[in-house]
């Protein structure tokens, strides 16, 4: 597995504060994307053991409310107006 971007303390993701993992690999390729880096599932970072630890330390502290694993969807990119860059999904 590969990811882009551990963010810590995040609020948009899920319910109280929350450890987000953001994985790599998009296949809708939405015209406009604003992140087109994260579309290569072999991009972004190996999920290592320290990445492993990192994630662990910042769910044993006592205000995070769980981890939210994140990779765009379609869903989420209809939401935002976006559209694939072949057409319409």
């Amino acid at each position: 597995m590969r990811y882009h971007n551990i963010t810590r303390d995040d609020m948009l993701n899920g319910d109280g504060l929350r450890v987000v993992l953001w994985l790599a690999g998009c296949n809708h390729c939405c015209k406009n994307c604003h992140n087109p880096i994260t579309w290569d599932p072999d991009g972004g970072l190996p999920f290592d053991e320290a990445s492993k630890q990192e994630i662990f330390e910042q769910l044993g502290k006592s205000y995070i409310s769980g981890i939210t694993f994140r990779r765009r969807s379609s869903a989420s990119c209809k939401q935002n107006g976006r559209q694939r860059a072949d057409g319409p999904d």
